[in-house]
């Protein structure tokens, strides 16, 4: 099975400003995203898809500061994102 990679081209173009991980994680608890753990600074979340009952696990760091575009692109690979640009832009429209 082929591994999917999320591509990080366009991202600083379609945000409007910087995407920090408090951002991250309110849309994501917004979105059916639970709680699971947290450690330090950071929150994992899981979230359990309705149609399999597959579940993901993404790991937030829980800050104020803005995330460096490569630990965003792998919160986002971890949330099943194929398009990290629709994914920052989604991020976005709903923080």
């Amino acid at each position: 099975m082929k591994s999917r990679k999320v591509t990080r081209r366009g991202c600083e173009r379609v945000a409007s400003k910087n995407i920090t991980g408090r951002e991250i994680l309110k849309v994501l608890t917004d979105n059916s995203y639970v709680v699971a753990s947290r450690t330090g600074s950071h929150v994992t979340l899981k979230w359990r898809s309705p149609h399999d009952g597959k579940v993901r696990r993404v790991t937030v760091p829980d800050t104020k500061k803005t995330i460096p575009r490569g630990t965003l692109s792998s919160i986002a690979e971890d949330c099943g994102a194929e398009d990290f640009e629709e994914w920052c832009a989604w991020i976005n429209r709903n923080s």
